[in-house]
């Protein structure tokens, strides 16, 4: 099992070099009135709009935000998938990064990469993940996921 203050630092890192930073409102690839670190703002709560503040928001309360998502989503994941935190460092990752992106219940709609993580089949699952909406929106970032599903 590994270390979930490990798994969260660095699935936080690759998520902040996926997403970047930006202070005010912008779209995102698709259109979506989005701030900070990729988060849209149609899904921020009353609480998380106190932690990032009124715009300009800062990168800190930004990471202050994400850390508490991605804590959640670890649980999520680790209450929703049984092998979740058998997977590997960068399998794990590379689910969170999905979950942060999608949803932890449109990763759950993954059925066949999930199934093919949980039988071993490691190549097949990042050919179903590469092929997905996700990775025909974003491209670049579905690469990465791919690599560190595959590479594990």
């Amino acid at each position: 099992m590994e270390n979930k203050s490990s798994v969260l630092a660095t699935a936080s890192q690759a998520i902040c070099d996926d997403e970047g930073f930006k202070s005010e409102t912008y779209l995102d690839s698709l259109k979506i009135p989005t701030i900070g670190i990729g988060f849209r703002c149609s899904l921020l709560t009353t609480q998380d709009w106190n932690i990032l503040g009124i715009p300009p928001v800062s990168k800190e309360n930004c990471l202050k935000l994400l850390a508490l998502k991605l804590d959640s989503e670890y649980d999520s994941l680790s209450q929703k998938i049984d092998f979740f935190t058998n997977l590997t460092f960068n399998r794990q990752i590379a689910l969170l990064d999905l979950a942060y992106q999608i949803g932890v219940q449109g990763l759950l709609g993954y059925k066949h990469m999930l199934a093919d993580l949980r039988a071993g089949n490691i190549q097949q699952a990042g050919i179903d993940e590469m092929d997905s909406l996700e990775a025909r929106e974003t491209p670049r970032r579905a690469k990465h996921i791919f690599t560190l599903l595959t590479e594990g």
